[in-house]
């Protein structure tokens, strides 16, 4: 039987394609992005996404964390109805051997183990219809929670949100701070859901830096200048 599995790069191609066909030039805002992901100042992974907004704030998105050796760490999908309505989101994590992926349809959780098709139980988990959805692990929910910020109030602001790999909700809630070091104009902190994050933004809400736990995720113009 022929194998229907697909590489990172067939995979990346695919999600790329679908995102182009649901938006239209005029309705839609394309937004890409790459950040170096490391660790007690090494790194360690790459990610790379891209996400497509329209005007009535509906949105449909992927990202890829891959190795050095581009093996792949991690991966997302993410869509959203109008009004940031979360509709369809997937994580995934782990390569071609094994593989962990949670899904969620509106109001149901799914979990799929292995490559093989295993299935748990379907689990009604309570979300709210707006929640922004979280995975610790991840530089496109932290994308979207920054869309969803309004600068122009600035102060601290709050959102349901869930996570869906552990089925955990509530509300989150995220401080400013204005800033004036080079690119940086703003921070962000972002606490209430079982871990906090601090996010740097650069005009025009560009996401500079993510600060958890776990990670330090750098955007390129944030690169030092090389020198000859």
């Amino acid at each position: 039987m022929k194998s229907t599995h697909r590489t990172p790069r067939a995979a990346r191609l695919a999600v790329v394609a679908i995102l182009l066909c649901l938006a239209t030039p005029a309705q839609a805002v394309k937004i890409t992005g790459r950040y170096t992901l490391s660790k007690a100042g090494k790194s360690f992974a790459r990610s790379s996404f891209t996400l497509v907004m329209k005007s009535d704030q509906s949105a449909v998105g992927s990202e890829f964390i891959t190795a050095p050796k581009k093996r792949e760490l991690f991966g997302g999908f993410i869509q959203l109805r109008p009004k940031f309505a979360l509709d369809k989101f997937r994580v995934r994590f782990g390569g071609k051997v094994l593989r962990t992926e949670f899904l969620f349809r509106y109001k149901k959780a799914f979990k799929i183990r292995s490559l093989r098709g295993e299935k748990a139980k379907v689990a009604d988990i309570t979300v709210e219809p707006n929640a922004v959805i979280l995975e610790p692990d991840l530089i496109l929910p932290y994308v979207l929670l920054v869309r969803r910020y309004n600068l122009a109030q600035k102060g601290t602001q709050s959102f349901p949100y869930v996570v869906v790999s552990t089925r955990k909700n509530g509300t989150l809630s995220v401080a400013y701070q204005s800033l004036s070091e080079g690119q940086a104009k703003h921070l962000l902190t972002v606490s209430g859901m079982g871990w906090s994050a601090k996010l740097t933004l650069g005009e025009k809400k560009l996401l500079l830096k993510i600060e958890t736990d776990k990670f330090v995720a750098t955007h390129p113009s944030l690169a030092p200048k090389k020198t000859n």
